[in-house]
């Protein structure tokens, strides 16, 4: 590993660390799209099954999109990067069943990762947590790592193109959430620290693939949406 944890990375570290006893129910509770996020990236992989498969997944968090895609692709393995210490203890502890075919590495991503060549490079709510200035070589350095043909699969909240469709948005998560019985204003709260801190927060759907065509990934697209929330791929060309 080479770079130290940036600023971001350490106050995202202490965030998580403070979340993990509650945050699989929370993540259940205020994200209503989250598991239905988590089954369409694995769908989205194209892996053979049974076939020896390396996935590196960035954000592990407590382990939920790990499970499925150790569960998924029996003969893959997954190495996994995350920032808290509290959190992978959760995720290790969820894991412990799958031995060998994980590994998991408390370290900040976004200052240089190891290994590869990876089948596929899969993240769920982690890249929009690294500065802007860094994520242009963490591009190339994901570039690098993936053999030909390779898959980046990645799910971020997106910035809504333009201020109409952000409110609209935003309007229609507060009414999801009242409905199963969330305080709005806790979610007011939770956007406006998004719009202050994180460096992928304030990014739309477009400028995120604008990026990854940038930095030489093809089949760039965005296949799945719900309001503020999006997957986007892209693939290492074959030669």
């Amino acid at each position: 590993m080479e770079g130290a944890p940036s600023r971001a990375a350490r106050r995202t570290r202490r965030h998580f660390d403070e979340s993990a006893p509650h945050y699989d129910q929370e993540r259940a509770r205020r994200d209503p799209s989250y598991r239905r996020l988590l089954q369409a990236m694995v769908w989205l992989l194209d892996l053979p099954r049974d076939r020896p498969a390396h996935i590196l997944e960035l954000g592990v968090g407590t382990g939920n999109q790990t499970r499925l895609l150790l569960r998924e692709f029996p003969g893959a393995k997954v190495t996994g990067y995350d920032l808290s210490p509290a959190m992978l203890a959760r995720a290790r502890s969820k894991l412990a069943r799958f031995g060998e075919r994980v590994r998991l590495i408390e370290a900040d991503f976004s200052a240089g990762l190891a290994g590869g060549p990876y089948a596929a490079v899969i993240s769920a709510n982690a890249i929009h947590h690294v500065p802007r200035a860094r994520q242009p070589a963490l591009w190339g350095r994901l570039f690098s790592l993936l053999r030909p043909g390779g898959q980046v699969i990645i799910a971020e909240p997106f910035w809504p193109p333009g201020e109409a469709l952000r409110d609209l948005y935003w309007g229609a998560q507060r009414r999801a959430l009242a409905d199963k019985g969330v305080e709005v204003r806790d979610h007011d709260r939770e956007m406006a620290r998004r719009a202050r801190h994180g460096g992928g927060h304030g990014v739309t759907v477009t400028e995120y693939l604008a990026r990854l065509r940038r930095a030489g990934f093809v089949e760039v697209d965005c296949p799945w949406r719900e309001l503020g929330r999006a997957i986007v791929h892209a693939r290492r060309p074959l030669t």
